[in-house]
């Protein structure tokens, strides 16, 4: 067959030309795609973060507060103890009551145990770089270069990149089951007269959840009263609430569990 000959100069440069065209086309698309997928995380967060304040707020029977500081692109949900970071690509800003600004970069949203709110509105956006004057072309020993080197390193960057990917979505999955499984413990700690036993649902036609209440039994080495002593001493009965939430997750199942539990007044 004989031997494979090289490539010539010319071959190799108008090679380097295509692949540098292409790269300056999907570059754009590719950037604007991960600012989307932030832009859809934040959002998520926050509103996994007011539902939870209202969670809180109903359950506890006393008011929650969310706290937002737009320069520092953080929130954090009263009682919680953590700050939720936001991506640095996204510009927050705060609408909410004159009475409830902290300052000029940070306020709060606070939540009632009625489920009412002081209100607001947040607004998220990507953010855009801004320029300062004009940049200087390349020398053509410059872009070669870096041709070559996007050469060798594209196929590494597109496994990182998709991997980054599959992450924020499994992440964003995760948050979300989270949430529905607060939101489920939540309403049934709103219940004024609880019934043992089991019941389950469906949301967004991903999740599938399951809440268990059953009274929870508590041990006491104490010398046992009557029976009509304890009644009349302990008007309230100890529930252990369960909720279950399970998704596919390609091939995968996943699911999570969260445990609560929750004093209600005995019917008579």
């Amino acid at each position: 067959m004989g031997v494979s000959r090289g490539f010539t100069l010319l071959e190799i440069l108008v090679v380097l030309f295509l692949m540098g065209l292409a790269y300056g086309l999907a570059a754009p698309m590719i950037g604007s795609g991960a600012a989307s997928l932030e832009l859809k995380g934040a959002t998520r967060q926050l509103a996994a973060g007011l539902r939870k304040a209202r969670g809180e707020a109903i359950t506890r029977r006393q008011e929650a507060v969310l706290t937002l500081d737009v320069g520092q692109r953080r929130f954090a949900v009263s009682g919680d103890g953590r700050a939720h970071a936001l991506p640095e690509r996204i510009e927050v800003a705060l609408v909410t009551a004159r009475s409830e600004q902290l300052d000029n970069q940070v306020g709060n949203i606070r939540f009632f145990p009625d489920g009412t709110s002081t209100g607001g509105r947040i607004t998220l956006s990507p953010r855009i770089a801004r320029q300062a004057g004009l940049q200087r072309g390349f020398s053509l020993l410059e872009v070669l270069v870096a041709f070559s080197i996007l050469a060798m390193s594209t196929g590494v960057l597109m496994q990182i990149f998709s991997g980054g990917l599959r992450n924020v979505e499994v992440s964003s999955q995760h948050a979300r089951a989270i949430a529905l499984a607060e939101a489920q413990l939540a309403l049934a700690g709103a219940e004024s007269a609880p019934q043992a036993g089991e019941r389950s649902g469906t949301f967004a036609d991903i999740f599938q959840w399951r809440l268990t209440m059953q009274p929870l039994e508590v041990a006491s080495t104490a010398q046992p009263l009557p029976s009509t002593t304890q009644q009349a001493l302990m008007p309230m009965t100890l529930m252990d609430i369960a909720v279950t939430v399970e998704w596919q997750d390609g091939p995968a199942l996943r699911s999570l569990t969260l445990h609560s539990a929750r004093t209600f007044a005995k019917t008579p």
